[in-house]
């Protein structure tokens, strides 16, 4: 399977990615990150994090027409300068995927929105995505019974997989938590009561 880094022991010494790239450009790489996040919201507004491919591919055009007006600040508020790093790492990292490299965890093809999904956004999306059912004493129970009716059978690799994976939003249980909170607040509503039902916890 290919691999970012090289396997060879003196390859992966010569590849020192947080000496070599982290360290020289800490507060430029917290730019380019910003740069993300504000191209995540306005892109793909209420999804998780993530490099939709297909969306915008002129990498070399927009380097120049962002290089022209480096040093100032774009009409959303991110640095022209910002942007250029943005596109220069988006055209190599195509390149080099291009060349062999694998894709990166983040990025995501136009037209298959399940292609590189980890395994918490497979449940993630299957757990927004479930039918009504009654409550189970736990989540555990519901991922095990309540999942099925979705006609996903076996998620047990699937939870295997996510509780390996690093996570840079709400856990499960959260979600859970929050989903069965706003379930309670709209039955006190729908009752007319203007307090939330006896025992209700906020998440």
């Amino acid at each position: 399977m290919s691999t970012v880094l090289p396997t060879d022991k003196q390859d992966r010494k010569d590849t020192p990615v947080c000496s070599g790239v982290l360290d020289y450009f800490p507060a430029a790489l917290a730019e380019v990150a910003r740069v993300s996040k504000a191209g995540n919201d306005q892109h793909n507004p209420g999804q998780p994090l993530h490099w939709a491919r297909g969306k915008a591919n002129d990498h070399a055009d927009c380097i120049i027409r962002h290089l022209m007006e480096r040093g100032t600040m774009d009409t959303d508020g991110m640095r022209h300068s910002a942007k250029v790093a943005w596109r220069a790492l988006a055209l190599l990292q195509e390149e080099l995927e291009a060349a062999g490299a694998p894709m990166a965890r983040g990025g995501k093809e136009p037209g298959d929105p399940n292609k590189q999904k980890s395994a918490s956004d497979m449940l993630y999306d299957i757990w927004m995505k479930r039918p009504p059912r009654p409550a189970y004493p736990s989540l555990g129970d519901a991922l095990l019974k309540g999942f099925s009716g979705a006609g996903v059978s076996p998620v047990t690799p699937l939870l295997d997989q996510a509780s390996k994976e690093w996570l840079g939003r709400k856990s499960l249980e959260i979600i859970a938590r929050e989903q069965r909170a706003q379930r309670e607040i709209e039955c006190a509503q729908l009752k007319g009561g203007p307090d939330l039902p006896q025992g209700y916890n906020a998440p």
